[in-house]
């Protein structure tokens, strides 16, 4: 499906052209071919050709983040949300490196990526999800960028009181390089899982002024990890749980001489 001329695709959905923050790249277009954004050479041919639109009313390329997800190979796409409520699970796996994400409203609360599996809910084909499969989003590429988006698990306790694997993550970063600017993180138990792909790799990764909230455990993972300029709000745990308020849970390899990192960041609490 031939993608949408960004000013079209902006206008109907309310974004602005500086939230693509690709007006400064070098045309990538073929000479002489027609690509998605007109001829080489001329000004819409500034963005790369490998631009989605994702909207979920339709006037995009794709309405769901997955499908337009699936429909990349390779390095270097881009994806543009419009504002919406994107209900569903995301992996975007180890061969679509360097991807970038970019919320059209430059809000990350207008943009929204959730779900609401726990570790403890029950696979359609038996067994449970577990931690890992808990997850709203997983990114396990490297090179990944996510701008004014918000990740997020509405589980609920008070919901499922049969369920004791409480554990539900809003997002798992494995992707070495991954970088998150003005972006929010939403759950309770265990929000953002920041790991690697695996024990013997080193995941560095990058989140600045950023709002990441749970109320417990909920910056968790063994990844190289700088929080620059963010926040981290603990919740009010509902009646049948004691607050506790435990932000970091690292479980930083041996091998590994670097964990989490707090700079010009603050703390605070609704419990």
């Amino acid at each position: 499906m031939p993608s949408l001329s960004r000013r079209r695709f902006l206008a109907a959905t309310g974004g602005t052209v500086a939230a693509l923050g690709l007006a400064a790249r070098p045309a990538q277009a073929t000479p002489g071919r027609r690509g998605p954004f007109g001829r080489h050479g001329s000004p819409a041919a500034r963005l790369t050709p490998q631009t989605l639109y994702v909207d979920p009313l339709g006037r995009g390329d794709f309405s769901t983040v997955r499908d337009a997800v699936a429909a990349t190979t390779g390095s270097g796409w881009t994806l543009v949300l419009a504002a919406g409520v994107y209900r569903e699970t995301v992996v975007l796996d180890t061969t679509r490196t360097e991807a970038t994400w970019i919320g059209a409203a430059e809000d990350p609360r207008a943009v929204v990526i959730v779900y609401d599996n726990a570790a403890g809910t029950p696979k359609p084909g038996g067994g449970t999800y577990g931690t890992t499969g808990s997850a709203t989003t997983t990114v396990q590429a490297a090179g990944f960028t996510a701008r004014w988006i918000t990740f997020a698990n509405d589980w609920l306790r008070a919901d499922h009181p049969d369920i004791t694997g409480t554990q539900a993550v809003a997002i798992k970063v494995q992707g070495d390089r991954s970088a998150f600017h003005h972006c929010r993180f939403l759950g309770h138990q265990d929000t953002l899982y920041a790991d690697s792909i695996a024990l013997t790799a080193f995941a560095r990764q990058y989140y600045r002024h950023c709002h990441i909230e749970g109320d417990v455990d909920f910056v968790f993972g063994r990844a190289r990890a700088v929080f620059d300029g963010c926040r981290f709000h603990t919740l009010q745990r509902d009646v049948t749980f004691t607050p506790k308020g435990m932000v970091f849970a690292p479980s930083t390899a041996r091998a590994n001489p670097y964990g989490f990192l707090a700079l010009r960041s603050r703390i605070t609490s609704g419990a």
